[in-house]
C-alpha cells in the first residue's frame, strides 16, 4: 500500500504533505481530509475519525513522533477504519 501511495505521489510530482493527503484523500474515496493537533489523553498520540465522505485525523499535541504518527493515522484512512464511532 506505501508502495502505491508513493508511485501515486510522484505521478502528481508532489511529495509534500499536502500532496500526500491528497493522495489519501482520494484513494480512500473521501471528499475531505483534513489533520488537526488536539489535546489527547495519556498515551494517545493519534485518533481517526471517517463520517460519510470526511476524514479528520487528530494528532496530539504531545506527540514527538508526528510524522510517524500521520503516517499511521493515513493508514486507517486507507483501510475504512475510525476510532470514533
Amino acid at each position: 500500500m506505501a508502495k502505491r501511495v508513493a508511485d501515486a505521489c510522484a505521478q502528481r510530482g508532489d511529495t509534500s504533505v499536502k500532496g500526500l493527503l491528497t493522495v489519501v484523500r482520494d484513494m480512500a474515496g473521501l471528499d475531505e481530509l483534513r489533520i488537526q493537533k488536539v489535546s489527547l489523553d495519556g498515551a494517545t498520540l493519534g485518533l481517526t475519525e471517517r463520517s460519510g465522505k470526511s476524514g479528520v485525523i487528530s494528532i496530539a499535541t504531545h506527540c514527538a513522533t508526528i510524522q510517524h504518527t500521520l503516517f499511521h493515522e493515513l493508514g486507517h484512512i486507507l483501510l475504512g477504519h475510525s476510532h470514533v464511532s
